[in-house]
């Protein structure tokens, strides 16, 4: 029988700061047997990694460095790749395609149909626990651009008939530095919010006990001039767009 799949690139990463790690999860789905195949990874785009790239296949590894298997169907030998150009690859024999024994009988069992079994769930389509059957990583530079960059993700295997090829891609964002301070800034601009609220209460407060402690307005009105300064700081921050120059 001839073989039909296709990749699904997960992006678990879809922003990221400068320094940060991109994460990309590999699934492949379809049904029939293969031999074997190859994931092709091409990110054309200069200055944006630093480092390797780093491929896992079928495991990763613990808090303490421990190998965990991705699934039970895949060997125990490691299959962990680097490379240090915009694109890397590995090639794999049929275990990444074979299906669960148990699920293949259940299928059959449920269908009454020998054919149903070619449709049971691959060891390339599950997850297990938190561990895809593949994973790419890759560092992004401290000088990388903000933008938005493309990684192509392509598949190639053979179907018993010829060999087909499949591709996808994901696109991650490198945050501007206004996005990376903008929890500072909306901090800001709550807090001054806050001030003001506090200098207004103050401010009536010190109405109604204005014969009691004469200082009390003069209090409130500098607090509430300040508060407004705060405001109008974060908001003059917040409106430097035009000051920092993005390349998508």
């Amino acid at each position: 029988m001839s073989a039909a799949y296709s990749v699904i690139p997960v992006l678990r990463t879809p922003s990221v700061s400068p320094g940060d790690q991109v994460r990309i999860d590999i699934y492949v789905s379809g049904v029939g047997s293969v031999q074997m195949g190859k994931i092709y990874i091409l990110h054309p785009h200069e200055g944006i990694t630093s480092g390797d790239i780093e491929l896992k296949v079928g495991y990763d590894l613990d808090s303490k460095g421990r190998k965990i298997k991705s699934h039970k169907n895949f060997p125990e030998e490691h299959m962990r790749m680097k490379y240090s150009g915009p694109s890397a690859y590995f090639v794999f024999e049929d275990y990444f395609y074979a299906p669960e024994p148990s699920e293949m009988q259940g299928i059959y069992q449920q269908f009454n149909n020998p054919a149903a079994a070619d449709f049971a769930r691959r060891a390339c389509e599950v997850a297990w626990g938190d561990l895809p059957p593949a994973r790419i990583t890759f560092d992004v530079s401290e000088d990388a651009s903000p933008g938005n960059y493309e990684v192509f993700v392509t598949h190639a295997y053979n179907n018993n008939i010829g060999y087909l090829t499949d591709r996808k891609s994901v696109e991650f964002h490198i945050k501007t530095p206004v996005e990376e301070w903008q929890p500072t800034s909306t901090y800001l601009r709550n807090a001054g919010a806050v001030a003001a609220v506090l200098s207004l209460i103050v401010v009536a407060a010190g109405t109604v006990l204005e014969q009691v402690v004469i200082s009390l307005p003069a209090a409130a009105v500098f607090g509430l001039l300040v508060a407004v300064s705060i405001l109008i700081s974060a908001d003059m921050y917040l409106d430097k767009d035009d000051y920092w120059e993005v390349e998508n």
